[in-house]
């Protein structure tokens, strides 16, 4: 049995791009079920393996149980249930530690029992790899990818397990979040007949807001009549906002900054460490409300905003770049940062989710070469490089973007090539450079308030 050691988990431009498409495929899902059959289907392909698993922890019977599989043979292995401490999936769902085996059945480096080897037989599983799930920080339970043939697995196999399941967590805690929130909006509903509480026109206004932020509210018909029991046009623009609530924001700060957008004809609920708000284009600026939020501390809050939007579906967009963009910022060790939440994408979950140091190794490897160049040359051939990536490298497009001749991008082009080696901008190397722009941006650039 292999057990994945801390130093030992490689950076390799693979298991990137096969997180970033999880994180492609997760968006949007935000129910458990879904997550995990998503996951099935990345970790089951990430190995080239026949089968893929999920099993969460049944605490009270010291158990983890099969909820979701792919390509899984018998209909006992559908629902199988793993003792903690026993096998490889009963292992790490309480360990927590990522592990594999290149040969099940012969491994004696596992605690076995008669029953767990005779389905795993009967299902025809060798090698298997296996990965700890969490939700807010718990363990909750393991996901694993089979064989029917023994196989060894590599020290890269294992770190890319590792960030697959990273980022099924981060999805997993999302998902959790989204339901406290669906939780909130029952509450807020009833407390609209209940006077003495909350004004009406502010818990129905609330009440809107949880909706559209645990995605409960995304046909415009339902959003429409909520809308106008809120006392809201359905057409009406908001800019969106998600503001990060530090320990030291206290109760009647909050309260009052969520008021005051209320009167003023927005939306805004407090929730999981977080003032969300949609806010009038006139209205107060995120700016002014980091400031409330602030109030006399040194340091501000982590926010980000998107530019005016209108409609059900655009509205829930935004709330869900909005609260990401926060994520990243302080999963990267930001403080008192801001983004602009609609260059916001799948590729924020990756970088929230995936260790900073990996991140950070991964981008100076492959943008590294452009470091070395002189300051002018360098902010000249970075500049192309961004355009080259938003423009799907379309020299045209390009040259339209910097204000160029096109023979000057040929130009730049091809000193890109000098510096980056051959085929930098073709298969493999061009996803691989696509991704770490990106990447770079998310973590490393600028903060700047939206214009509204």
């Amino acid at each position: 049995m292999t057990v994945m050691q801390q130093s030992s988990a490689p950076v390799w431009p693979s298991t990137v791009a096969e997180v970033g498409a999880l994180a492609t495929d997760l968006v949007g899902v935000v129910d458990r079920t879904g997550i995990l059959t998503v996951l099935c289907r990345r970790f089951r392909n990430a190995f080239g393996v026949n089968s893929a698993y999920a099993a969460l922890n049944v605490p009270e019977a010291s158990e983890a149980v099969v909820r979701s599989s792919l390509g899984i043979r018998t209909e006992e292995f559908r629902a199988l249930q793993l003792p903690h401490g026993v096998g490889l999936g009963g292992v790490v769902a309480v360990e927590g530690q990522v592990r594999a085996s290149g040969d099940y059945p012969s491994d004696q480096g596992l605690r076995h029992t008669e029953l767990l080897d005779a389905r795993v037989r009967r299902e025809g599983l060798h090698a298997i790899i296996a990965a700890p799930l969490r939700e807010g920080g718990a363990l909750v339970g393991a996901i694993l990818a089979g064989a029917r043939f023994p196989r060894n697995f590599t020290d890269t196999d294992l770190a890319l397990a590792a960030s697959l399941s990273d980022m099924a967590s981060v999805a997993l805690t999302s998902a959790a979040k989204v339901n406290s929130l669906r939780e909130r909006v029952q509450e807020l509903e009833q407390t609209q007949s209940r006077p003495g509480l909350i004004g009406n026109v502010a818990a129905r206004r609330s009440a809107l807001l949880a909706h559209l932020a645990s995605d409960a509210c995304r046909d415009e018909g339902c959003f429409a009549r909520r809308a106008a029991a809120a006392g809201i046009s359905p057409a009406a623009e908001f800019c969106v906002m998600a503001v990060e609530l530090p320990m030291y924001a206290t109760p009647d700060a909050v309260t009052r900054t969520c008021e005051q957008i209320i009167q003023i004809g927005g939306m805004a609920l407090a929730d999981d460490g977080l003032l969300l708000a949609l806010t009038p284009p006139d209205g107060p600026t995120v700016t002014q409300v980091r400031s409330a939020v602030q109030g006399e501390h040194h340091i501000g809050p982590n926010s980000a905003a998107s530019r005016p939007a209108s409609g059900a579906g655009p509205l829930v967009d935004a709330l869900d770049r909005a609260r990401l963009a926060v994520q990243l910022l302080t999963a990267v060790g930001r403080r008192g940062s801001h983004r602009c939440s609609d260059d916001v994408g799948p590729l924020a979950l990756l970088a929230a989710s995936i260790d900073q140091a990996v991140l950070s190794t991964f981008i100076s490897r492959v943008l590294g070469p452009l470091e070395d160049l002189e300051p002018a040359r360098q902010h000249r051939l970075k500049t192309t490089l961004d355009a080259w990536t938003d423009h799907g490298g379309a020299p045209k497009k390009i040259a339209r973007a910097l204000s160029l001749h096109v023979n000057t991008v040929y130009d730049r082009l091809d000193q890109l090539e000098e510096v980056l080696g051959p085929r930098w901008s073709s298969g493999p190397r061009r996803l691989e450079f696509e991704t770490a722009v990106h990447l770079d941006r998310l973590v490393n650039g600028d903060s700047v308030e939206p214009a509204s």
